[in-house]
């Protein structure tokens, strides 16, 4: 009986130690890129909600207006147009951008520029510079601006 779980004890180890070997090692991503700005970005207005909750609205970034250098490491976004409803609440400091970014990369905000998915300051002509890190440690220092909110 000791002999049978001594080899169900046993057991576990031998199989997970034969799993470790003859396996390929998975390369770690490298890359650093920015991939794209969302085509929408949000904003919270000056106004408030008859409740007197804060208003959130949408605006659009058209891409033929987004410039990606990645050899520079920049975007330039030509023209961001918020919603047209409630274009005199706009306040270009309250302004949720969201990016997409290289496959396991992660990012942060340097230099004091605005943070990502929450409202933040993307004034126009400010430019914000960010860290992308990738997966395996490598990481390459990116500006965005906004030059311009088109009010329609």
């Amino acid at each position: 009986m000791k002999r049978i779980y001594f080899i169900i004890l046993l057991l576990p180890f031998l199989l997970f130690s034969c799993i470790d070997s003859n396996l390929d090692e998975i390369e770690a991503y490298h890359e650093t890129q920015i991939t794209s700005i969302r085509d929408t970005y949000y904003y919270f207005n000056k106004g408030t909600s008859a409740t007197g909750s804060q208003l959130l609205d949408k605006g659009n970034i058209t891409r033929s207006q987004v410039t990606i250098d990645k050899d520079a490491a920049t975007i330039v976004v030509g023209k961001a147009t918020p919603a047209a409803a409630n274009v005199d609440q706009f306040d270009q400091t309250k302004v949720v951008m969201l990016l997409n970014l290289s496959t396991a990369a992660t990012i942060e905000p340097i230099d004091g520029s605005a943070k990502l998915g929450v409202e933040a300051d993307w004034t126009a002509g400010k430019a914000n510079k960010y860290r992308v890190i990738a997966a395996d440690g490598t990481s390459q220092i990116w500006t965005i601006i906004i030059q311009s909110y088109v009010l329609n």
